[in-house]
């Protein structure tokens, strides 16, 4: 995958040169070229995965293999986030109430109240 400036989409570089410049020559920042598309199959099968195991998933969309190997990168991604750096649930998500579910609960007080 190929990076572009913000500011000038004909200032291309790679995921190397991406990382280690920061900013593009013009000032602005590189974004990928294109984003990948997921299949709702390929998103269903990745919430099977652990954290590393995603994190190589989609780290690999915006990586070419010619810049880092997919053994490199799995090393890499299991350095930063394997090896019990994190338990299970490394963000943990819940539900919230929504406007809904807040005037259900309203309802609910004035009833008892009553």
């Amino acid at each position: 995958m190929k990076y572009k400036s913000t500011r000038n989409a004909q200032v291309i570089t790679s995921f190397e040169n991406a990382i280690c410049s920061g900013y593009a020559p013009d000032g602005g920042l590189f974004v990928p070229q294109t984003l990948p598309s997921l299949s709702s199959f390929q998103i269903k099968e990745w919430s099977l995965l652990s954290f590393p195991e995603l994190s190589y998933e989609v780290l690999r969309l915006f990586i070419a293999t010619e810049e880092i190997t997919n053994g490199d990168l799995r090393e890499i991604v299991n350095k930063a986030f394997g090896g019990g750096s994190f338990v299970d649930g490394v963000v943990n998500v819940r539900r919230l109430s929504s406007s809904n579910d807040n005037d259900n609960e309203k309802k609910k007080k004035k009833k008892a109240n009553r």
